[in-house]
């Protein structure tokens, strides 16, 4: 720590200070650099990698940081329609977006470890659970968004209501030191504790944005993506990937084609038209296929398989909480009523996601 620090004093701020001066678009290049370093190093500490992970944390980061900068440059430290000058020194600016960034990181990694629990590992079942219920992308992920923000935000809340009574802050110590005035030193650290808690949040509020738009299929089925479909998922325990994958791999292969339906008591006094009626449908996890089955109102069907086969993917493919397989037929008829689902006679892809899964409600296995 003591040599990063006389490093950075020495090599790096003297010379920027010096050369950046009060250049806006020079302070921008370093600004930059920092999101760069600092989303690296996020992504370091994460325990899941996929595709595009390093543009999610540089766009939370930068955004959150970036805004509340802005803000505090241009409305705090300089009063809107002030006759001076913006305040664009480099002693200025490069200072406060150290400490930015720096808990910025902090909440990123914290707020990322939260969303990928909700949408990976424990958390997944209560999301799916929302969506199977009815609700939209929005409504499924706005718990995990709140959590998120929680967790991202405990440190500065902690610290913040420690601060004062318990401990002296650096920044307020600092300019204590350098001989300022209690009361402009206590202004600046409130300043800079409010700055550290807006950036901490909008980065924990982009980051489960992205984050969610990766993990739910928001153009489609509105349903959580498969974890073998996400791009580039892997995660860094490497032995417990390695013991999963060979666990896979014993595992036998999907059947060609399963025969779902058996009997259907009937216990309704009927309609003439059906209430559901699936054609050619099959899900892409197992290959499972129903080639064709009506559903009357008050009937009752059941479906007998070993286990494993695949019996309950058939359902949550009905749900729209799986994904059907694109299935090539062998005529022209068959092609156009390959994967179709009439619910009282409306196609499932006419009808939104959510309101389809109101309707199709899919229970989970006791």
């Amino acid at each position: 720590m003591s040599l990063q620090l006389s490093v950075m004093g020495i090599f790096i701020l003297t010379p920027l200070f010096a050369y950046a001066g009060a250049s806006p678009w020079k302070i921008a290049t370093w600004i930059g650099i920092v999101a760069v370093l600092a989303s690296k190093e996020a992504k370091n500490r994460s325990s899941y990698t996929y595709r595009g992970q390093m543009r999610d944390y540089l766009v939370a980061i930068g955004g959150g940081v970036g805004f509340t900068l802005l803000h505090l440059v241009t409305c705090i430290l300089n009063p809107p329609f002030s006759p001076k000058r913006i305040n664009s020194s480099a002693h200025t600016i490069v200072p406060i977006a150290g400490m930015l960034f720096g808990n910025a990181l902090s909440a990123a990694t914290l707020g990322m470890s939260t969303l990928l629990s909700n949408f990976l590992e424990s958390g997944r079942d209560r999301v799916e659970l929302r969506l199977a219920r009815g609700a939209n992308v929005w409504e499924a992920s706005l718990p995990v968004v709140r959590e998120a923000a929680e967790k991202a935000l405990l440190p500065t809340v902690n610290a913040m209501a420690s601060t004062g009574l318990i401990f002296l802050p650096g920044m307020l110590t600092g300019q204590l030191l350098g001989g300022q005035s209690p009361s402009n030193a206590a202004a600046y650290q409130i300043m800079i504790y409010f700055a550290i808690a807006a950036s901490s949040c909008l980065t924990a509020i982009f980051l489960s944005g992205l984050v969610a738009a990766r993990m739910i299929d928001v153009r489609g089925t509105g349903a959580l993506i498969p974890r073998s479909s996400i791009p580039g998922l892997k995660e860094k325990n490497a032995a417990r990937s390695e013991e999963t994958g060979s666990e896979a791999s014993k595992a036998s292969p999907p059947p060609s084609k399963f025969t779902v339906l058996t009997n259907i008591t009937y216990l309704g006094t009927g309609t003439s038209e059906p209430l559901m009626q699936i054609r050619q449908l099959t899900v892409e996890s197992t290959n499972i296929t129903v080639p064709s089955l009506d559903l009357h109102a008050g009937d009752r069907a059941g479906i007998r398989g070993k286990s494993g086969v695949g019996k309950t993917q058939l359902l949550r493919s009905l749900a729209r909480l799986d994904p059907v397989a694109a299935t090539a037929s062998a005529t022209a008829n068959e092609s156009d009523n390959a994967n179709t689902v009439y619910l009282e006679g409306q196609l499932w892809t006419d009808t939104a996601p959510a309101r389809w899964r109101s309707d199709v409600i899919s229970l989970p296995p006791l």
